[in-house]
């Protein structure tokens, strides 16, 4: 592995020479670890920052916690106070002017650069990321398919008269026994609510005799994210097969998109296919389509979003294609996850 956090150092490097920048500043989470994650394999307990100059790289970590990462990183590690975050951090920072900024830093961290020219620069980090390592698609894979089999399980749990409330319930542990946290609060949608949306916070509404259940979820396992939706129907075939008929213009598209193909070509190509199979295709929700997954559950580029434009389906890129339509006066969608490979692509759920 290290060969890819070296070249991604290289490709990062490239950025400063070009920009004019004198150092990058990577923020990371423990729920947000995605750039730690690429850059050295290792994820904070709290928060730290990395950093890269044209010479050096290396952690501003939390004091207290350097001694434990320490134990899985040879990375050089600056202690920095967890409430003060002023002592050596931005001491460091003294000579430095023009300072590159990747990720969610808080307001008040910024305040602190007030003396400095600071970018935001995670687009051009976002072209960066989209090609995993084997290591991590292996990773990626393996939250993929927890997701794929409780989804596959959850007929089994819906029996008229459970809530929305107590089905994510026995979702949510079942996710639990398999990865570390959710990557993002479960959805589960049912009945009337489905006309608005497809993704919504479960309430205590009861699962009728005759239902349409829409599920969205994702989990974290080894750091790495899983996101994926489908939708079941209770006494409702008719509505079941039109279902069923939006999957296989789904299926359709993911056969036909292929390596270095213009992300936006997924939007032509499903209302292509949805106008085809007897759909309406203007109703599909063009800017909500999908977007790159792996370190974090929604990374660049978002799937499709017109300054996203230059962004290609590139080699061993994970993605999601989450197609959503209105059809009878309700909403319908699927989500699954995709590797992209030098053969097409390849499903993970």
């Amino acid at each position: 592995m290290s060969i890819f956090y070296q070249e991604r150092k290289n490709q990062i490097r490239n950025i400063l020479k070009n920009d004019g920048l004198d150092i990058i500043l990577f923020y990371n989470t423990y729920h947000n670890p995605m750039y730690s994650l690429w850059i050295a394999g290792i994820r904070p307990l709290v928060y730290d920052y990395y950093y890269i100059t044209p010479k050096e790289s290396g952690f501003f970590e939390i004091n207290y916690l350097v001694e434990t990462i320490n134990k899985i990183t040879t990375e050089k590690i600056i202690p920095v106070v967890e409430d003060d975050i002023s002592t050596n951090f931005f001491e460091y920072l003294n000579k430095y002017k023009n300072i590159g900024i990747v990720g969610d830093v808080p307001i008040n961290h910024l305040k602190q650069l007030k003396d400095k020219n600071y970018y935001f620069i995670e687009d051009k980090i976002g072209f960066l990321m989209n090609q995993k390592s084997p290591i991590e698609i292996e990773g990626i894979t393996q939250s993929a398919k927890i997701v794929k089999n409780i989804l596959n399980d959850v007929p089994k749990y819906l029996k008229p008269g459970i809530t929305e409330i107590e089905l994510a319930h026995i979702l949510r542990l079942q996710l639990l026994k398999e990865g570390e946290h959710l990557a993002f609060p479960l959805a589960i949608t049912s009945g009337p609510r489905i006309k608005d949306t497809t993704a919504s916070f479960p309430v205590n509404r009861r699962i009728t005799k005759k239902d349409i259940i829409a599920i969205d979820m994702g989990v974290v396992k080894d750091g790495f994210a899983s996101d994926s939706t489908r939708m079941y129907f209770l006494n409702n075939s008719k509505l079941e097969r039109l279902y069923n008929k939006f999957v296989g213009v789904h299926k359709k598209v993911i056969t036909q998109i292929k390596i270095n193909d213009p992300i936006k070509k997924a939007v032509s190509l499903y209302k292509y296919e949805l106008e085809v199979a007897g759909f309406d295709p203007e109703t599909l929700e063009v800017a909500d389509l999908g977007h790159s997954v792996g370190f974090y559950v929604h990374e660049r580029p978002f799937i499709y979003e017109k300054i996203y434009q230059d962004y290609k389906f590139v080699e061993n890129m994970v993605f999601t294609l989450e197609p959503e339509i209105i059809v009878n006066n309700i909403r319908i969608r699927i989500e699954d996850m995709l590797l992209v490979t030098k053969k097409g692509l390849k499903v993970l759920t």
